[in-house]
C-alpha cells in the first residue's frame, strides 16, 4: 500500500489575503528558514502566533520526510478530523476499526488501540500524525520502544491539559524525526497545517507543482 501527494489547486484568494496579513501582523524575521514554511501554515490555520513558535523540529525530519514521499509511503493518524486536512492519499486511521474489535484492552483509549492496529500494518514504513490523542502518541513511542514499529517521521501536536504536554516530550527527547510543540496547545488544525506545510516544502524543492502531482500506484487498496 502507498500513499501519493495530493493534486492541487491555484492558491484561493482568501489565502492569498491569509498571507499578506499575517506577515504584515508577525515578524517572524527571527525564524529559520527551514522551519518557517510550518510556523506560517501553523499561524495561518490557527491564527495562533505563539503556537507557532512553540513548534520543534529535529534536525533530520524534512530529509526524512522527503525519503517517504518519493516512496509514497502511508500516513497513520489518531483520528478523522486530522485524517480528513491531511494533502496526501493514503491516510489511515484505526479508529473504525477499534471500535469494531471486542479485544481491545480495557485501559487503551480507542484512539491508542486505532494507531497500534493501523501502525502494525506497516511497522518499519510509515509516517505518523497525531494532533488530537496524547494518549496515541504514547502508545507510538511505547510501541518504538518495544522494538516492533519505527516510523519514519513523526508529526504530532496533541492538545490538553492531560498527558499532551508529557507525550511530546517524549517525543523530542527520542531518537524519531518529529514535529511537535512545546506547551499544552496543539490540535488537529495546527497538526495538519504542519504536514501540509511539509508537502509544499516537499514540492518546492523538487520542483513539482502541486498540479502536476500523480499517484504512482492506482491499486494501492486492492
Amino acid at each position: 500500500m502507498t500513499g501519493s501527494l495530493h493534486s492541487g489547486e491555484s492558491t484561493h484568494p482568501i489565502e492569498v489575503e491569509s498571507y499578506k496579513i499575517l506577515r504584515e501582523r508577525f515578524d517572524l524575521s527571527d525564524v529559520d528558514l527551514t522551519s518557517i514554511g510550518v510556523v506560517e501554515r501553523i499561524i495561518h490555520a490557527t491564527a495562533d502566533e505563539q503556537l507557532a513558535r512553540s513548534v520543534t523540529i529535529s534536525p533530520e525530519f524534512f530529509s526524512k520526510c522527503e525519503e517517504a514521499f518519493k516512496d509514497n509511503l502511508p500516513v497513520i493518524c489518531d483520528v478523522k478530523m486530522v485524517q480528513a486536512g491531511l494533502g496526501y492519499d493514503n491516510v489511515l486511521c484505526g479508529l473504525d476499526e477499534a471500535r469494531s474489535r471486542p479485544e481491545r484492552p480495557e485501559h487503551y483509549t480507542l484512539t491508542e488501540y486505532g494507531l497500534e492496529l493501523a501502525a502494525s500494518r506497516f511497522p518499519r514504513g510509515f509516517i505518523a500524525v497525531i494532533g488530537c490523542a496524547p494518549s496515541a502518541l504514547d502508545r507510538l513511542l511505547d510501541l518504538c520502544e518495544e522494538g516492533p514499529i519505527t516510523p519514519i517521521a513523526v508529526i504530532a501536536m496533541p492538545v490538553g491539559f492531560v498527558g499532551a504536554l508529557s507525550s511530546k516530550e517524549r517525543l523530542a527527547n527520542s531518537t524519531l524525526p518529529y514535529i511537535t510543540n512545546s506547551t499544552e496547545r496543539g490540535g488537529s488544525a495546527a497538526t495538519c497545517a504542519a504536514f501540509n506545510a511539509v508537502v509544499r516544502q516537499y514540492y518546492a524543492n523538487n520542483r513539482v507543482r502541486p498540479d502536476q502531482s500523480v499517484s504512482l500506484v492506482r491499486d494501492a487498496l486492492s
